[in-house]
């Protein structure tokens, strides 16, 4: 939805052994502390709707889930999440990933961004996009694992579970050592059972905020969660570190429905890509 026309390099898959993903995984929160560069592009797409009329809500969502579902066949696309907040049905966010600026500029030259926003003239419809850099996964992984495998098609397998992004504003003080937790939390925290994903996410413009963005298959893989070590480590250590209370916004999983459209292990080999 965003920028202007760029060229773009083609990509192709990439094979990486079981070993190799582990082991990729494994170092993440080691290369969160130390990267310096930010590649992957992160935007996360606030939208409101204004209409009150069933059938424009309809088409906003038909509208909506049939950009999603092209562009996360787009060259360089990483994830194109859509989420409907469980709070407000009129508040959505898209979470776009694009393995760098110039694929993400690429996709407001196609026709289903520009459907999408003819639409949104037609519409009583506001926008508003915040930018993030990269923790976990790192820009180097980002660009490397592609978890959007899905299709309008798919079985909803999403129906009970949990989607949850939690707002997180530090100590300026304390930021890069928040990073660092986070990112160690986040490391095991894949690990566990059910656990579709969990993403963490510095914010472009300050860099006291943060996004940690939790996906599990099931509510009791979140119960779950907050019984694990590593969670009751991160709680502990960064409850000095917070400015303000933490803020956990909890969402629908409108697309992708399928659980492999969220987990990139479910994927294997074929969600891995690189550039040519």
């Amino acid at each position: 939805m965003i920028g202007a026309f760029a060229d773009v390099a083609r990509v192709r898959p990439r094979a990486r052994t079981r070993s190799q993903k582990s082991s990729f995984r494994a170092s993440t929160h080691a290369r969160a502390r130390t990267s310096t560069t930010h590649a992957s592009s992160h935007a996360f797409v606030r939208v409101e709707l204004a209409e009150e009329d069933a059938r424009a809500t309809d088409e906003f969502i038909r509208t909506t889930l049939r950009n999603a579902s092209n562009s996360v066949n787009e060259i360089g696309n990483v994830r194109f999440d859509v989420l409907r907040s469980l709070s407000d049905g009129k508040s959505w966010t898209f979470v776009e990933t694009y393995a760098d600026e110039e694929t993400e500029k690429n996709h407001a030259t196609t026709a289903h961004s520009l459907a999408w926003r003819e639409m949104k003239g037609k519409m009583k419809i506001s926008t508003r996009v915040e930018r993030y850099n990269a923790v976990v996964p790192s820009d180097e992984e980002w660009t490397y694992a592609n978890a959007t495998k899905a299709t309008l098609g798919d079985e909803d397998e999403m129906k009970d579970a949990s989607v949850t992004h939690v707002y997180c504003r530090v100590k300026a003080k304390d930021a890069e050592a928040f990073r660092a937790a986070c990112a160690k939390n986040a490391a095991n925290s894949v690990l566990e059972e059910d656990n579709l994903r969990f993403d963490v996410f510095q914010n472009a413009e300050d860099k006291t905020k943060f996004v940690l963005v939790e996906v599990y298959a099931t509510q009791a893989a979140v119960s779950a969660h907050k019984e694990t070590a590593h969670y009751k480590e991160w709680r502990d250590r960064v409850e000095s570190m917070m400015a303000e209370p933490r803020v956990a916004v909890k969402y629908r999983a409108m697309f992708p429905v399928s659980r492999a459209g969220w987990r990139e292990k479910e994927c294997e080999d074929a969600c891995d890509m690189q550039w040519a």
